[in-house]
């Protein structure tokens, strides 16, 4: 597993109700933050952070997470994860998952 393998993981508990999409760009960790950002999903909020992973042998990277408003009696709470990556040569990598969790249907 690649440098991007290792952090792009995502947590198994959901993967019944997660897609994810990879794509890379020829931009500047900064200026892809920086879109997103200013581009989010309709209806979102941005609870955006700081680095995933630090250290040695760690590229520069920064994740943000963008929550949607639950869908009544289908599902409990949406979201957008996105894990940005610098990769070399001026090439970023970004890591989209949309988590939907299943809600408790009304009666």
């Amino acid at each position: 597993m690649g440098r991007e393998g290792r952090i792009f993981n995502f947590p198994k508990s959901f993967a019944p109700f997660a897609q994810h999409r990879v794509w890379r760009v020829r931009s500047s960790l900064a200026a892809v933050v920086d879109f997103e950002k200013a581009h989010p999903p309709a209806g979102s909020n941005c609870l955006c952070g700081g680095g995933v992973l630090g250290g040695p042998n760690v590229p520069a990277n920064e994740s943000l997470l963008f929550t949607l408003p639950p869908i009544r009696g289908r599902v409990e709470s949406r979201e957008l994860r996105m894990t940005i990556l610098a990769l070399p040569g001026g090439w970023t990598a970004i890591r989209v998952d949309a988590v939907n969790r299943p809600g408790t249907p009304s009666a």
